[in-house]
């Protein structure tokens, strides 16, 4: 680990009353953090569903003044890190929208973040690897069994059509 990373393991809940995981938890502890990655585990506890989230994350910057540097969704604080879309072309960048529109439905669905489901630089990954088995999705950094067992399937039939369209109209 670099230094100054920290990880903190945070378990949602499925809230049967939300349709989904509260993830109110999460939300509130990666507000002032700078979150550098996210793994989570699915799990179940007397048949009622659970994710294990493990973030690792560096605490923000603190300034002369003791606080902390703004909030991390700030534009000057996203300008400092580097675009995970920037070295797509049009193709992909087109496609990058459309995988991120299905994770943000899926995230909806799951009632979790859509970086729970995956981050862009995963989502620029799968569009580089354009895996078309699941074992190749899982050979995509970050992407472990878990969202290859509840993602994969969807992801992989998204990506495929979507390449299919594209080379059919070219």
């Amino acid at each position: 680990m670099g230094k100054g990373m920290r990880i903190k393991l945070i378990t949602l809940r499925f809230a049967p009353s939300l349709g989904g995981f509260d993830d109110r938890p999460l939300a509130e502890f990666v507000r002032d953090k700078d979150v550098l990655a996210v793994r989570e585990y699915f799990f179940t506890v007397h048949d009622l569903p659970h994710i294990a989230c493990l973030v690792t994350y560096q605490d923000a910057v603190v300034g002369s003044s003791g606080a902390a540097s703004e909030p991390k969704t700030t534009k000057k604080k996203r300008a400092k890190r580097p675009d995970p879309t920037a070295d797509l072309d049009e193709s992909e960048r087109a496609l990058f929208a459309i995988l991120r529109e299905w994770r943000v439905a899926r995230a909806r669905k799951d009632g979790v973040p859509p970086y729970v489901i995956l981050t862009n630089r995963e989502l620029v990954d799968v569009i580089r690897a354009r895996p078309q088995t699941p074992s190749a999705l899982a050979a995509i950094e970050g992407i472990g069994p878990g969202k290859v067992e509840r993602y994969g399937a969807k992801l992989l039939e998204t990506l495929g059509s979507e390449l299919t369209a594209t080379e059919s109209a070219s």
